[in-house]
C-alpha cells in the first residue's frame, strides 16, 4: 500500500495551484504578446522627496531654499531647491534615492532643483566644478535625471557618467566622458545624441554663443549636427575630432546663419556646410535641395565655412585648440574614478 505523506500532498496542491494561475494568466481573456511586438516602455526611477549627504562627506556650504549658507552636515536630508558649494580637499556623495548616488568634487557649486519640464524628475544645475554619476547600468530603467551647465545639457543618464564645468567672462565650457553606461547630450546646434561607455568630448561655447567649439577626447561617437530644414548631419567624432560652428544673425531677414566646420584629428578638413534658420544647407556654396549657387533673393548668405561667421577672424582649424592638446580623463577601467584623474580646465587647451 502506498502512504501518502502530508508534505507529498502540500507539493500536489502547489502545483496545482501554479497549473491554475498560469492558465488565468494566458486565459481566452487576455492578450497574447505577439512575436517581435515592440517591449514594454522602461520604468521610470523613482527619487525620494528630499535628497540626502552621504556619511563621510567633506566640508560643505549649503543653502536652503529662503536661507542663507551654512555649514552642512553630512548624514542629513535636504530639500530640493538647495544650492551647494564644496570646499577645498572635499568630496561630497548626494543620495537621490537609495543607491543612486552622485558625488561632486572640491570647488564644485551646484543646485539641486525639481525638474520644470519632467513630473517626477530632477534638476542639477552645475555651475561649476565636476561630478560623477553612480546609477545602475540598467536599460530597462530611465533615471528623470538633468544636469545643466551653461555649455551643454545632459540627461537619460545611465551607469558612470562624468561631468565637468567652467565658465569666465568669455566662454561657457564642458566636458563628458563615460566610464560605463550612457548619456544624451544636447547644445546649441548639437541636437539630443546619445553616446556610450568610452566616449568624452569638451565643448566650448562664446558667452554671446556667437561660437562653439566640439573636440573628441576619447572613443567613437557620433553626434547629430544641424542642417537647418535638411535632417540633421549625423558627425563621426573620435579622439582629435573636431566641430567649430560660427553663428551670426542676417542683417536682412533677421533669421540665424550658421556655419559649420568638421575635421579629423589630423586637421584635415572632413566636411563645411552653411545654412540660414529654416532653409536647406549649402555645401561648397551649392545649396542641397536645388543646385543654386545662392540663397533665395533678398537674403544674405553665411561667411563661407573657413572664414569668421561671426566668431574670432582667424579662427581657423588648430588655432583654438593646440594639436597636441591633452584631453585624457583618465583609464577606461572600471575602476576609473572622475575625481582622482580629471584635470582641471587649466590643463585644456582651449
Amino acid at each position: 500500500m502506498h502512504t501518502i505523506h502530508r508534505k507529498d500532498l502540500a507539493r500536489g496542491f502547489a502545483g496545482l495551484a501554479v497549473l491554475l494561475l498560469s492558465h488565468a494568466a494566458y486565459s481566452s481573456d487576455t492578450p497574447v504578446p505577439e512575436p517581435g511586438a515592440a517591449p514594454e516602455p522602461a520604468v521610470r526611477a523613482q527619487f525620494t522627496p528630499l535628497f540626502t549627504v552621504g556619511k563621510g562627506s567633506g566640508a560643505f556650504l549649503i543653502k536652503r531654499p529662503s536661507c542663507e549658507f551654512e555649514a552642512g552636515v553630512a548624514s542629513r536630508a535636504y530639500p530640493y531647491g538647495s544650492e551647494i558649494i564644496v570646499q577645498k580637499g572635499a568630496k561630497v556623495f548626494v543620495f537621490l534615492s537609495g543607491r543612486r548616488q552622485v558625488h561632486f568634487f572640491e570647488g564644485s557649486r551646484f543646485r539641486l532643483i525639481d525638474d520644470p519640464e519632467v513630473a517626477g524628475g530632477k534638476r542639477i544645475v552645475l555651475t561649476q566644478g565636476s561630478l560623477e554619476t553612480l546609477l545602475a547600468n540598467d536599460e530597462d530603467e530611465v533615471y528623470p535625471l538633468v544636469v545643466e551647465t551653461e555649455a551643454a545639457k545632459f540627461e537619460d543618464f545611465d551607469g558612470r557618467v562624468t561631468v565637468l564645468a567652467e565658465s569666465d567672462p568669455a566662454y561657457f565650457k564642458a566636458a563628458t566622458k563615460i566610464i560605463i553606461g550612457k548619456v544624451t547630450v544636447s547644445a546649441p546646434q548639437l541636437k539630443p545624441s546619445r553616446i556610450g561607455t568610452g566616449a568624452g568630448f569638451a565643448i566650448r561655447t562664446k558667452g554671446d554663443l556667437s561660437y562653439t567649439e566640439l573636440k573628441g577626447s576619447s572613443g567613437d561617437f557620433k553626434v547629430l549636427l544641424e542642417q537647418g530644414s535638411a535632417a540633421p548631419f549625423e558627425a563621426e567624432f573620435h579622439s582629435g575630432s573636431l566641430a567649430k560652428i560660427w553663428r551670426k544673425w542676417a542683417p536682412l531677414n533677421k533669421r540665424l546663419a550658421v556655419s559649420v566646420m568638421l575635421a579629423g584629428s589630423d586637421g584635415a578638413v572632413a566636411k563645411s556646410y552653411a545654412f540660414i534658420e529654416g532653409q536647406p544647407p549649402v555645401q561648397n556654396g551649392v545649396r542641397q535641395d536645388t543646385g543654386m549657387a545662392e540663397p533665395a533673393a533678398g537674403e544674405e548668405a553665411p561667411a563661407d565655412a573657413g572664414g569668421d561667421a561671426g566668431g574670432d577672424a582667424g579662427d581657423d582649424l588648430g588655432d583654438d585648440f593646440s594639436s597636441d592638446a591633452s584631453l585624457d580623463f583618465g583609464s577606461n577601467t572600471g575602476d576609473s574614478s572622475f575625481g582622482n584623474d580629471l584635470p582641471s580646465f587649466d590643463s585644456f587647451s582651449f
